[in-house]
């Protein structure tokens, strides 16, 4: 295992630990709807700010080439959502693209990204990650990347369905297996 708060680069994505700057920038970003759920309530940015800053939390900004931030990545407990069984041992990882950035076919090769610089630091013997039930775009993204769906419940804070998926952590690579399947692993 190595120092999370290193900068790792992995393909055209550079993670960096979360600085003050990029958590208010990120705090700002606004989706629209259905994806408005995401969205940092404005009486919320400082309480948002800390949380993303907070060491513990293991949050990472990710920049593409062009040395624009795109993306956040976070590893751990507070990629969980309250009501979620999450006794397994795996690591919890979360984030998001930035608004412009979603929908345009980028977020497997973000998250497998993401999944590498984990693997890296904290060597799982999974990963697992918690997905709002309605975003229907994300869990493809999920699957593609192999990972398989093993709850379904509803958040205790809001009432709103909520799905975790799991994966081997192996590579940080597709969902394809060399026999041409989708075994959930890579």
């Amino acid at each position: 295992m190595s120092d999370p708060g290193t900068t790792d680069k992995v393909g055209e994505w550079l993670f960096q630990p979360m600085d003050e700057a990029s958590a208010r920038e990120i705090a700002g970003w606004r989706y629209p709807p259905p994806y408005d759920f995401y969205n940092c309530p404005e009486d919320g940015v400082e309480t948002e700010v800390l949380c993303l800053l907070n060491p513990d939390h293991l949050y990472h900004t990710v920049w593409d080439r062009g040395g624009e931030l795109v993306g956040l990545a976070g590893f751990g407990a507070d990629c969980r959502v309250p009501g979620g069984d999450y006794g397994a041992d795996a690591l919890d990882v979360g984030g998001g693209l930035r608004p412009d950035r979603c929908g345009r076919g980028m977020g497997a090769g973000f998250w497998k990204a993401a999944l590498e610089v984990a693997r890296r630091h904290f060597a799982p013997a999974a990963f697992r990650v918690t997905v709002a039930a309605f975003n229907k775009r994300a869990l493809r993204v999920w699957e593609r990347l192999g990972f398989c769906v093993v709850e379904v419940f509803e958040a205790t804070h809001s009432g709103k369905p909520f799905v975790v998926l799991v994966r081997e952590s192996g590579e940080a690579r597709g969902a394809t297996h060399p026999d041409g399947g989708n075994h959930g692993t890579s």
